[in-house]
């Protein structure tokens, strides 16, 4: 790589930026390909049991859905519970150092 006459310039050639920039596309296409192959599509896809109703597989994500619902909620009453004692620990150091600066 020359280096350039102007200072604070380290641009490399014109040739090198465009072969760095044919492997960046090429890379992306390669990507691109690997994303859509049949072994792809076929893990992203969930298969349905041609034996089991569709009342009954609306049934069953309704449940899982309904349980996750519930395990959000518990967790942010957990988070919650947690800041409100935090929150009580503070308050009282700040009443106790208050009291002690005080008397």
């Amino acid at each position: 790589m020359a280096r350039s006459k102007v200072p604070g310039r380290n641009d490399p050639p014109r040739h090198i930026r465009a072969r760095e920039l044919r492997k960046e596309e090429k890379k992306a296409k390669l990507a691109r390909q690997r994303k859509y192959t049949n072994e792809a599509r076929a893990k992203r896809r969930i298969s349905i049991d041609p034996n089991v109703p569709s009342w009954a597989r609306t049934f069953v994500n309704a449940i899982r859905a309904f349980g996750e619902a519930q395990e959000i909620d518990q967790m942010i009453a957990a988070n919650l519970a947690a800041e409100a004692k935090a929150e009580a620990k503070n308050t009282l150091d700040i009443d106790a150092q208050t009291y002690e600066a005080t008397y």
